[in-house]
């Protein structure tokens, strides 16, 4: 099957992509996968990203088999009038409940504007890379309707007569995301779907699937006929022992192998609570010092670019905290690892993870809102890794983790609890460092827990019926293991 991808958080350390990536992996080696995927990762509407609209990074390490492209019917546009009337719109969509109604219709004229636009967009790129499927991820939730409508219309036209369409694929909808727009205060996405936020469709070239039961179950509530499928993500492999590339990644950093390696796998995004882990790094440091422990260091997955007020908030909190020796900010973590052309290596997440378990380090995930993530991925690539984690308690991780006896140290999202639950890291962190037998076996529950939590054979099922007549097949390839 030739296969495309849309998704409104094109950066590679986005956990969208990363999921994908496993995906990906699994069908090449299924040998249902085309080598190439091409992808329009959100550039041209996703507005908030200032310094990524509306192209995206001059320069990104993608890997090969992914194709990133442009969004051509915007080049005549001014891109400060498309940047304004983009966030104004999502602004509007968010209050549209306190809308009179001759601004409902003056939005409704302002959304089938734009969708024209990226109507043009989609039919073109659809007619010229024919994929015979499209993963659409995320864009149930509203954050552009005038592109996600032109979707949905430029896909039931192409796929009309032919088999294939649209995965549609959401990790988050309007409930369970909490987003919160500090400009107005006010949620950056409504809370619920209103008259201007498109569905789903039930139809023939439509594949709706969630990744909880938690989303599922909100999805009910909405007004379409079609019912999404739940199918868990898939977490990558992490292949035991390092190599050549991981000491000289560290030797890059300044890194020694004699400390442990915390990772905290998010971008800078506030609800991300990269704030919240630079404060519990700074007190397991500290407890460290106090023990004659060597202290860990923290490497931040994302781009400081992503959203550059909250990235100089994060370095000024690092310079505050003292910890500047020990904190490392990747700048996005790349979606396979690549040795640039300066000759420095950037390590993808597996390669982050395996640098993680060969020091006795962890994961460190600490959303600062309760009611952002419907799943998070922290305590689960921990525990495919065998290492330990710790984790602010949003909503849905007792709901998913704590139902499947993962054992992880926690603290508030607000941080209360910060301080105890940093003393018991740092006892867990010894413990993993002196090889203890009982936390040794710990980890390995959560490894066997999480296999059955993120299951492949439905992955399997899902990609074998998608290719069921759609494509002829490349043969199977290997899975990566390096």
């Amino acid at each position: 099957m030739k296969i495309g991808l849309i998704c409104g958080d094109g950066l590679p350390v986005s956990g969208l992509l990363t999921v994908f990536r496993s995906v990906y992996r699994l069908g090449r080696s299924m040998g249902v996968f085309d080598h190439m995927v091409v992808a329009d990762l959100g550039y041209s509407w996703r507005a908030d990203k200032t310094r990524f609209f509306p192209n995206g990074p001059d320069s990104h390490p993608y890997p090969p088999w992914l194709r990133p492209t442009v969004n051509d019917a915007i080049a005549g546009l001014d891109r400060a009038e498309l940047s304004a009337e983009l966030e104004d719109i999502r602004r509007c969509v968010a209050a549209f409940d306190g809308l009179v109604e001759a601004e409902r219709q003056s939005l409704v004229d302002r959304i089938e504007t734009l969708r024209q636009v990226y109507f043009d967009h989609f039919r073109t790129w659809l007619e010229r890379h024919d994929p015979d499927w499209v993963f659409a991820v995320n864009l149930t939730l509203p954050h552009a309707v005038s592109v996600t409508s032109a979707l949905y219309m430029a896909a039931e036209r192409h796929y009309r007569a032919r088999r294939g369409g649209l995965v549609i694929w959401d990790h988050d909808l309007c409930g369970s995301n909490g987003r919160w727009d500090i400009a107005i205060d006010r949620r950056f996405y409504p809370s619920v779907p209103n008259d201007v936020t498109p569905l789903p469709a039930e139809a023939a070239h439509v594949n709706w699937i969630v990744v909880s039961q938690g989303l599922a179950r909100e999805a009910e509530s909405y007004d379409t006929t079609s019912r999404p499928k739940v199918i868990a993500n898939l977490l990558p492999v992490i292949p035991p022992g390092i190599d050549d590339r991981h000491h000289e990644f560290t030797r890059q950093l300044e890194l020694s192998l004699e400390r442990p390696i915390l990772l905290s796998p998010v971008r800078i995004y506030r609800v991300k609570g990269v704030n919240q882990s630079l404060r519990f790094h700074a007190e397991v440091v500290g407890e460290c010092l106090r023990r004659s422990l060597p202290p860990p260091y923290l490497l931040v997955f994302g781009d400081l670019d992503e959203d550059p007020d909250y990235g100089d908030e994060l370095v000024a909190l690092r310079d505050e905290l003292a910890t500047e020796k020990y904190v490392r900010f990747l700048g996005g973590v790349p979606l396979e690892s690549v040795r640039e052309a300066d000759g420095d290596w950037r390590l993808d997440e597996v390669d982050l993870l395996r640098l993680a378990r060969a020091t006795h380090g962890g994961v460190v995930f600490t959303p600062s809102v309760s009611d952002f993530e419907t799943v998070g991925l922290g305590a689960g690539l921990a525990a495919a890794a065998e290492v330990p984690a710790v984790s602010t308690r949003y909503n849905a991780f007792d709901e998913f983790y704590g139902a499947a006896g993962i054992s992880c140290t926690t603290f508030e999202t607000d941080g209360t609890g910060m301080t105890d639950a940093a003393v018991e890291f740092v006892d867990v962190l010894a413990g993993f460092a002196r090889r203890d037998a009982e936390l040794i076996a710990g980890l390995k529950r959560n490894r066997q827990a999480v296999e059955s939590l993120f299951p492949t054979d439905p992955w399997r099922t899902l990609l074998d019926s998608m290719n069921d007549g759609t494509a002829s097949s490349d043969p199977p390839v290997e899975e990566r293991t390096m």
